[in-house]
Parts: C-alpha cells; structure tokens; sequence
C-alpha cells in the first residue's frame, strides 16, 4: 500500500468514546497498534502533530511523483522539478526544522529514471490502476451496531499483478520480501475481485529492480487471523479508553515523540 496510508483510520469519538457510524482500519494502524498503541491513538486523533522524518516526506513525494507520471505522462524533467519545489515547501512548513531546510536523503531523478527507463517497460500498459483505493468489510462491532471495514490504497494494479514502490537506498532482505504488508494487499485484492491476482511485486526504485512474492498460504492465513484479532482489540481499545505508551528505541523514529513526551511529562509523578 502506498503507505498511505490513511490517518483517519477511525471516525473520531466524543471525549474519547466511540460515536462513529463505521469503523475504518488500515494496515498502517494495525501496526502502529502492534508497535504502540498511544502512537496509533495520535495518528487518529492528532496527526496534525505528527512531525515526519526525512525519509518519509522523499517517500510521499516520490508516490506522488509516480502517479502524476503514471495518470499525466508527465516527462522525468517535469517530475524532479516539482519533487525539489514540493520536497523545499513541506520542509519549510515542518515543525522539526530549526534551521536551514536539510537535502533530500536520496536522489529524486535517479528514482524516478530506474521507474520510466527499468521498471515501466515490464508493466502492463493495458488497465492499470493507480493509488487503488479499497474499503472492505470486516465484521460488526460486539453489540452488532458498527461495521467494521479495512481499508488502504494499493500502488498499482494491473493484469500481471500487484506492484508496492519502495524508495529504500539498501536492497530488500528476505524479511523485507516477506513483509505482512504484501499479504495484506494480497487479501485486500481477493476480497474485492473474487480471484487472486496473478502475482505479488517489490518495485525497488532505488535500483530499478523487481521482486517477485512468494506468496505462502500459510502466512496469508497468518495476515487473515491478525487482521481479525487486531481489529477486535482496537475496538476495545476505544471502548475502554486505554493507549498504553511501549517506551524503547522505536521513540527515536515516532513522528508522534513530540506530543507524546510532552503529554507524559504533564502527566506523571515520580515515586
């Protein structure tokens, strides 16, 4: 999913508790509730105060970059052109800068050139879809009331498969190719067309490559059985008003640490 990912993921509640007509849930949420799940609380009601590293502000551009030249031939010229000018706005407006605006972490141009010149000429070029949005139905609540749905947005869809574009400089691992993710684009796909696709990729733009996934039933049924678990324990994370903060090495990365260390240090004592 162009990991998008949406960050209203739920419709907001009144002081904490649900009033929503649906329940929307993304594979973005599910792991920032894995991970921490006073993060994923912020990115529903605050993600206004989310301050972005530089990786994932090239990562957005770049997406965006993509589509337009995908749904707009725009020329490679045209796409780093725009990329600086967006990459120098988002900087300027960021909240994490005290002085002057850093460089982008990678080379837009190069890849964008691996995107048209490697991997495009592999592409399907008949009914593709582009940023494919989906929102598919769970379950109902407990008490019967609120639907539950999945959503997110898929990268490209196309006659030959499903394509996920990574930004990342260093080669993917065999962890990386096996990432929950790629299951659940994989799910998402069968529940919406009735047929699975006829493959899964890696679009590493860094280098132009393409990585087939080699999808297992067994760990599809993995992704199934979390995605049911996961979304029954966010409701009831809501229903009960309990985030609780996972404290360690992942604060380093959080674009939430801001707000969250400022409300914990409003909030605590000390024995």
């Amino acid at each position: 999913m162009a990991d998008s990912d949406d960050n209203t993921d739920w419709t907001i509640m009144a002081e904490n508790k649900l009033m929503v007509d649906e329940v929307r849930l993304s594979f973005s949420s599910m792991k920032d509730f894995g991970e921490c799940a006073k993060r994923y609380y912020y990115r529903v009601t605050a993600a206004e105060s989310a301050v972005p590293n530089v990786h994932m502000v090239f990562g957005s551009i770049v997406h965006d970059s993509i589509e337009k030249y995908e749904k707009n031939d725009k020329e490679l010229g045209e796409l780093v052109g725009w990329s600086l000018h967006e990459w120098d706005r988002k900087m300027a407006s960021s909240q994490f800068l005290g002085g002057k605006a850093p460089r982008p972490p990678k080379s837009f141009k190069r890849m964008y050139d691996n995107y048209i010149n490697e991997i495009s000429p592999k592409l399907s070029k008949e009914d593709a879809r582009i940023e494919h949005f989906f929102k598919l139905f769970l379950s109902y609540s407990p008490d019967g009331e609120v639907p539950i749905y999945f959503v997110g947005k898929i990268d490209r869809i196309d006659p030959n498969g499903i394509y996920d574009w990574k930004t990342s400089e260093r080669l993917p691992d065999l962890y990386e190719l096996a990432s929950n993710q790629f299951f659940a684009y994989w799910w998402a796909y069968r529940e919406e067309f009735g047929a699975d696709p006829e493959g899964m990729y890696y679009g590493h733009l860094g280098s132009g490559n393409l990585y087939n996934i080699d999808m297992s039933t067994v760990l599809l049924e993995n992704f199934e059985a979390l995605l049911h678990k996961m979304s029954s324990e966010i409701y009831n994370a809501w229903e009960q008003d309990e985030f609780p903060r996972i404290i360690g090495y992942q604060c380093k990365q959080c674009p939430f640490s801001g707000i969250c260390f400022r409300e914990l240090r409003e909030e605590q004592g000390h024995v």
